[in-house]
């Protein structure tokens, strides 16, 4: 605490600026990953339902008929990179054709317990790494109610989203560093500015307790330090003047002295 007072004005000054422009930067920085955290997100959910949606209608034929060819061209037409595992089924959830994209273990071992109606809420996994959606396959779209001939059933990671994190993270990181060697760099020229007026007087003050009370010729600066200024400059005007006003009657006084 001793060291702190004992820092000169500009460096306590310069201190403040640069944390509170780094508080600053930080919360921007935080807020900006966490924005773009929330929109990776929602857009890997709005891009899970809508691929489950698109399979489900397109899987129709190959789940009614069961035919090879068209089971094939559902489970190959299916691309995108979060996607981890594929999964044709009936009705009775019996596996009609599968793909894993991955070397991963079922992070969803009993999903299957849970289905109920024609779609399934996407669905995390414990680890929050993998979300699954579950889409009924309709024989007659146009009739609400009917039951279901099968699902598709989707697992997706989060590789696309992490990598949008990431790349928030680094962009914040390098705006982080640019806004905070601006404001440092910005920082120490203000203060300059604004400290050396004050300095100055300081000086001042040093030279008239010396006995040096004509070194001072004002600030360049304005409002409140170029009011300070020229008070200042007034009152070593006042002390100039009494101090010829002693010396003459100290003058004066030896000038009797002799004379008698």
């Amino acid at each position: 605490m001793k060291r702190y007072r004992d820092w000169s004005l500009r460096a306590k000054f310069n201190i403040l600026c640069i944390m509170l422009v780094m508080l600053t930067a930080i919360s921007l920085s935080v807020y900006e990953i966490k924005r773009v955290s929330d929109t990776a997100i929602e857009s890997w959910l709005s891009d899970g339902a809508e691929l489950a949606g698109t399979l489900a209608a397109y899987g129709r034929y190959a789940t009614e008929t069961e035919e090879a060819a068209a089971i094939e061209s559902v489970i190959a037409g299916a691309n995108h990179e979060a996607l981890s595992y594929l999964g044709l089924l009936r009705s009775d959830m019996s596996v009609l054709a599968e793909k894993w994209h991955e070397p991963v273990g079922d992070p969803f071992p009993d999903w299957h317990r849970t289905v109920s109606g024609p779609v399934e809420s996407p669905v995390f996994s414990s680890d929050g790494r993998y979300v699954q959606f579950v889409a009924a396959i309709d024989s007659d779209p146009s009739a609400a109610g009917g039951e279901p001939i099968g699902y598709v059933r989707l697992i997706m990671n989060k590789v696309r989203m992490s990598r949008q994190v990431q790349e928030a993270m680094k962009t914040s990181l390098w705006l982080f560093a640019l806004v905070l060697m601006t404001a440092v760099l910005m920082t120490l020229v203000m203060t300059r500015r604004i400290t050396r007026p004050v300095n100055q007087l300081a000086a001042a003050t040093r030279d008239i307790s010396n006995g040096r009370i004509d070194q001072f010729d004002g600030v360049h600066s304005s409002g409140e330090l170029a009011f300070l200024s020229d008070n200042f400059l007034r009152l070593m005007e006042k002390l100039d003047q009494s101090q010829q006003e002693l010396e003459r009657s100290r003058h004066s006084l030896e000038q009797q002295v002799q004379e008698r």
